[in-house]
C-alpha cells in the first residue's frame, strides 16, 4: 500500500475543505475563496496553481480587478509582459481609482509611454497625498528616466510621509545605489555618505519588518562590494542573505538570491562561493543549463573531472534534449568532434527530442565548417520535421553560412512573429547586424534577452556592441558593467569598454583599461592598435606604442592596422626614413604577394617624402590589386597629374568605371579631368549622369556650369551656377561660382 506523507495528506484535506465550501456558496463567495487560495499559492511560489485559481476567480466574478492584478504579476514573472499588460489595463478599466493598479500599470509602460506612466503616478499622489506608494512610484519613474536627483527627493518624501513604512527605506537604498552606479559609469567620485546611507536604508527596511529581508541583505552586499576595500565583507554578507532566502523565502526569491551570489562570486573571483551557489542553482532550477555548464568549468579549473557534472545533469533530466546537447558541447571543446556528432545522432535515434538534437548536430557541423554534412542534416530536418522552429533556425544558419542573408532574415522574421524564442531572436539579430540594420538588430537582441529566463552573456555582449555602434556609448557602458557584475569581462569586452570611455570623455579610464590589456603576456592585436591610435601624443606613450606594435609585427608581419599605426607614429615623429625602410623590407619579404594596402601606404609615405622611385608603380599596383580601395585611385591620379600626365590620369579613372569601382567622388573627378583636357562635351555628359542618379552635390553643378560656359551655353551655365549656390552657399568653390555667375 502506498504511503502518504503528512504534507500531502494536509494538502488533500485543505483541498477537500475548499471544495466543500465551494459547494454551498454564492458566486461572489466562490470568487473570494479562489482569490484567497491563489494568493496562498503565489506566496509559496507555486505560480501554475496560483494562475489557475485566479482564472477561476474571473469565472465567477469577471469584474474582479484584484484577480487581474495578480494574473498580471504572474505573467510578468513568467516573462510575458504583453499578457501582463492586458490584465493590468483591464484592472484599470474596472477600477481606475485603485492606487496599486495605477502604479503597477505605470511601471509596465514606463519604457514606451513615459509621459502616460508619469501621469498615472501623479494621479495617485494627487488622490492620496499620504500614501507613500505614490512617492515610491514617482522615485522609480524618475530613476527610469535617469533623473537620479529627483528620485532621491521622491524617496525622501516617501520616508517623510510614512516613517514606519519599510518600502520607503528600500526605495531610498535603491536610489542611492543608482547614484553609486552613475558614478561608476561616469568615472566620477561618489561620497562615502552615499555608500553608508544605502547600507543604513536597507538595514532600516529589515529592522522595520520588510517582507523580503534577504533581498535587502543582497542589496547591502552589492553596495559593500562597490565600496573600496569592502569585497570580503560583501562576500560574507551575500552568503548569509542567500542562505536566509533559501530558508525562508519563496522560490522566486530563493533563485534570485542564489543567482546574485553566483554573479557576485564571479565578479570577486571567489571559487568557494561560486561552487556553493551553482550547486544550489542547479538544485532549484535543474533546467538551467548555463549553471550546469559553469559548474563543469569550475570542476575543470580545480582539477576535478567535469564528466561527473554531465552525468548528473543527464540523470536529472534523462528524456530532455538539453543535457545531451550540453554533453556534446563538452565533447566538442574536448576536441572530440566526431564523438560529439555520433552521440547526438544516437540519442536522436532513441527518440529523445529528435528535432532539437538533430538541430544541435546541424549547428555543430556548420560551426566546424562541414557544410555538406550540415546540408544533409538540415534536409533531414525539413523532411521529417517541417515547420519546427529548430528546423527553421538551422535552415537560416545554413543560409547565412552560404551568404544567403536575405533569405535567412525572411524565415527568421516569420518564425519570431509566430513562435518567438531566444535562439530565433538571437540569430535574427546577427542577420540584421550583418545587413547593417543596426536598429533592427538591437530590437531583436533586446527581445532575445527578454525571452531568456537566464543571463545570456552572448546576447548581453551583442547588445553592448550594437549600442556602441549606434553611438550610444553610455548605454554600452551600462551593459558592459552589468556583465562585469556577473563575471570577469573578457579582453574583447574590456576593449569595447575602453573605447566607450574615450567616446564619453573619460580618456583617463580608457587609458587605464588599455594599459592593463597591454600588460598581458601576449596582448591582443586589437588592444595594441587601439592604444597606438589613442595614446601616441606624448613621447612616453608613443615609445610604448612603438614597442608593442613592433612586437605585434614580429608575430604577424602583415597586420595592416599595426603597419599603418607604426608608420603614422614614425612619420609624425620625423622618422620618415625609418618608416620607409620598414615598408621596403616588408614589400621585399612579400615579393609578388604584397597586400594592396601596404603598397598604397608606401606610395603615400614616398610621395610625402619626395621619393620618386617606385612611387607611381606602388600606387598603380595598389589600385590594380584592389580597385575599390579608398585612396588608391585618387593617389594614382594625383601622381599622374604631378607629372602632367592628364591622359594617363583619365585612363585610370575610366578603368575604375569599367571594373565597377566607380563612386560619386570618382565620377566628379573624371568630369573635372575631362574639362581640364578640353573634352567639355564628355565632361557635361558625366555631370548630367551624376544628376540623374540623384546626387545633390553643389560641386557637380559648379563643374557643369564651367563645362557649359566652355561650350558657349552661357544661359544654361548661369542656371547651373545658381543651382550650385542654392544647394549650398558655403561649399569650397562658392565664391568662384558667384564670380562665374556674374561673368555669365
Amino acid at each position: 500500500m502506498k504511503r502518504w506523507s503528512r504534507g500531502r495528506t494536509a494538502r488533500i484535506a485543505a483541498l477537500l475543505t475548499v471544495l466543500s465550501a465551494l459547494a454551498c456558496t454564492s458566486d461572489e463567495q466562490r470568487a473570494s475563496i479562489h482569490l484567497d487560495s491563489g494568493n496562498a499559492y503565489l506566496q509559496e511560489g507555486r505560480r501554475i496553481e496560483a494562475e489557475l485559481e485566479f482564472q477561476n476567480v474571473l469565472k465567477f466574478d469577471p469584474a474582479n480587478a484584484a484577480a487581474h492584478n495578480r494574473l498580471a504579476e504572474i505573467h510578468l514573472m513568467n516573462g510575458d509582459p504583453t499578457i501582463a499588460l492586458a490584465h493590468l489595463r483591464e484592472a484599470y478599466r474596472l477600477d481606475p481609482t485603485n492606487a496599486h493598479t495605477n502604479l503597477y500599470l505605470a511601471s509596465l509602460i514606463r519604457a514606451d509611454q513615459p509621459e502616460r506612466a508619469g501621469a498615472l503616478v501623479e494621479t495617485v499622489i494627487e488622490r492620496e497625498p499620504d500614501n507613500p506608494a505614490g512617492y515610491i512610484g514617482r522615485s522609480q519613474h524618475a530613476l527610469s528616466l535617469g533623473r537620479n536627483r529627483g528620485a532621491v527627493a521622491a524617496a525622501r518624501k516617501a520616508m517623510e510621509v510614512a516613517p514606519d513604512d519599510p518600502n520607503a527605506d528600500l526605495q531610498y537604498g535603491d536610489v542611492l545605489q543608482a547614484l553609486i552606479r552613475e558614478g561608476q559609469i561616469k568615472a566620477e567620485p561618489v561620497e562615502e555618505t552615499v555608500y553608508s546611507g544605502a547600507i543604513k536604508a536597507y538595514e532600516r527596511y529589515i529592522r522595520k519588518g520588510g517582507g523580503s529581508p534577504w533581498n535587502a541583505r543582497l542589496e547591502q552586499a552589492r553596495v559593500m562590494g562597490a565600496t573600496p576595500g569592502g569585497g570580503r565583507e560583501a562576500i560574507a554578507q551575500i552568503r548569509v542573505a542567500a542562505e536566509h532566502a533559501l530558508e525562508k523565502g519563496p522560490p522566486v526569491d530563493q533563485r534570485r538570491a542564489v543567482a546574485s551570489a553566483s554573479d557576485f562570486a564571479r565578479a570577486m573571483r571567489d571559487e568557494d562561493l561560486l561552487e556553493w551557489s551553482l550547486e544550489h542553482l542547479v538544485e532549484l532550477e535543474p533546467r538551467d543549463h548555463l549553471s550546469w555548464r559553469d559548474l563543469a568549468a569550475l570542476y575543470s579549473r580545480s582539477g576535478r573531472d567535469a564528466e561527473e557534472i554531465w552525468i548528473r545533469f543527464r540523470e536529472v533530466l534523462p528524456t530532455e534534449a538539453r543535457p545531451h546537447i550540453e554533453y556534446a558541447r563538452h565533447l566538442v571543446f574536448s576536441w572530440k568532434l566526431d564523438e560529439a556528432l555520433e552521440y547526438l545522432g544516437e540519442r536522436a535515434s532513441e527518440g529523445i527530442d529528435p528535432p532539437m538534437l538533430l538541430g544541435a548536430m546541424a549547428s555543430t557541423q556548420i560551426a566546424a565548417g562541414r557544410i555538406q554534412d550540415a546540408t544533409a542534416t538540415v534536409r533531414r530536418l525539413q523532411r521529417e520535421y517541417p515547420g519546427h522552429p529548430r528546423t527553421i533556425i538551422e535552415r537560416a544558419q545554413l543560409d547565412m553560412r552560404k551568404g544567403q542573408i536575405a533569405r535567412a532574415g525572411r524565415s527568421l522574421r516569420e518564425l519570431v512573429a509566430e513562435q518567438p524564442n531566444y535562439n530565433a531572436y538571437f540569430l535574427l539579430a546577427h542577420v540584421e547586424e550583418v545587413s547593417d540594420n543596426l536598429e533592427a538588430a538591437l530590437a531583436a537582441i533586446e527581445q532575445a534577452i527578454k525571452s531568456s529566463r537566464f543571463f545570456t552573456y552572448e546576447a548581453e555582449k551583442m547588445r553592448a556592441r550594437l549600442l556602441s555602434a549606434r553611438g550610444n556609448c553610455q548605454g554600452s557602458i551600462r551593459s558592459l558593467l552589468s556583465i562585469g557584475d556577473r563575471m570577469e569581462l573578457p579582453s574583447s569586452d574590456r576593449l569595447l569598454l575602453a573605447r566607450c570611455r574615450y567616446q564619453t570623455g573619460m580618456a583617463s579610464m580608457g587609458r587605464e583599461i588599455l594599459k592593463d590589456l597591454l600588460a598581458a603576456r601576449r596582448p591582443s592585436p586589437e588592444a595594441v592598435v587601439e592604444f597606438a591610435r589613442r595614446e601616441s601624443d606624448d613621447e612616453e606613450s608613443a615609445n610604448l606604442a612603438r614597442r608593442e606594435l613592433e612586437a605585434l609585427l614580429r608575430r604577424t608581419p602583415n597586420h595592416w592596422d599595426a603597419v599603418r599605426e607604426l608608420t603614422r607614429i614614425d612619420t609624425e615623429g620625423g622618422r620618415i626614413k625609418l618608416a620607409l625602410e620598414r615598408l621596403d623590407r616588408l614589400v621585399a619579404a612579400q615579393r609578388n604577394h604584397v597586400p594592396p594596402m601596404i603598397r598604397l601606404l608606401r606610395a603615400r609615405v614616398s610621395a610625402d617624402a619626395g621619393r620618386e622611385a617606385g612611387t607611381l608603380a606602388d600606387a598603380k599596383a595598389a589600385f590594380e590589386g584592389k580597385p575599390r580601395l579608398a585612396g588608391a585611385l585618387e593617389l594614382l591620379v594625383a601622381l599622374h597629374l604631378r607629372k602632367g600626365q592628364i591622359a594617363e590620369a583619365i585612363a585610370s579613372i575610366e578603368e575604375a568605371r569599367r571594373v565597377g569601382a566607380f563612386n560619386p567622388q570618382r565620377r566628379l573627378l573624371l568630369g573635372q579631368l575631362y574639362r581640364m583636357s578640353g573634352r567639355n562635351s564628355d565632361a557635361l555628359a558625366i555631370f548630367e549622369q551624376a544628376i540623374e542618379v540623384g546626387r545633390e552635390d553643389p560641386m557637380v553643378y559648379y563643374e557643369m556650369g564651367l563645362s557649359l560656359r566652355s561650350l558657349d551655353r552661357r544661359e544654361d551655365a548661369s542656371i547651373a551656377f545658381e543651382k550650385a549656390l542654392a544647394i549650398s552657399s558655403t561649399f569650397p568653390e562658392a565664391d568662384a561660382a558667384r564670380r562665374a555667375l556674374e561673368g555669365t
